[in-house]
């Protein structure tokens, strides 16, 4: 009786470390995906927000254009130059969350490969490899997002000369 019983909790606990195991592997998969899906959101946003920034400069420049009385040259500067300060710091947020999404994709990453790796079975997955860098989705949004941040910030430096110069250009 006592052998039975010792058994019985033997197989009790294997399906428990299995069943384990298997939410744990879909708590990782659901978390990749989120962070996929957290990657693309971020990208919708930015493109939405650039988007509303160009459409504010302009048409306060086209304001000032037409009714420089109303809208001064004063205004206009300063929404070109919040328009710089917004953008910058909105690609940078975006920059800092991608970075860290990264890593946590790479624990995840690990977490994954030892989980398969315990489970057995002839389903295993690689370490991530820093190799595919250039297959990855954050890694262009990456440069995308360091280009603006570099153009953001030249710009800004340079902003009371590209405004008369685009002031003097119409």
């Amino acid at each position: 009786m006592l052998k039975l019983n010792y058994l019985i909790e033997g197989f009790m606990s294997l399906d428990l470390t299995k069943e384990l195991i298997i939410e744990r592997y879909k708590f990782i998969q659901d978390k990749q995906k989120h962070l996929d899906n957290a990657l693309s959101s971020n990208v919708n946003l930015l493109v939405k927000l650039l988007i509303s920034v160009f459409t504010l400069v302009f048409a306060t420049f086209g304001m000032h254009l037409k009714q420089p009385e109303i809208v001064s040259i004063q205004v206009t500067s300063l929404v070109f130059t919040l328009s710089l300060i917004l953008s910058l710091l909105v690609s940078t947020i975006f920059l800092l969350m991608t970075i860290s999404n990264i890593f946590a994709w790479f624990g995840y990453r690990k977490d994954e490969v030892e989980l398969l790796k315990q489970f057995g079975g002839v389903f295993q997955r690689e370490k991530p490899k820093l190799s595919n860098l250039l297959s990855w989705q954050e890694t262009w949004f990456i440069c995308a997002l360091t280009s603006i941040i570099i153009i953001a910030i030249v710009t800004w430096y340079h902003a009371p000369q590209l405004i008369d110069l685009l002031l003097k250009s119409f």
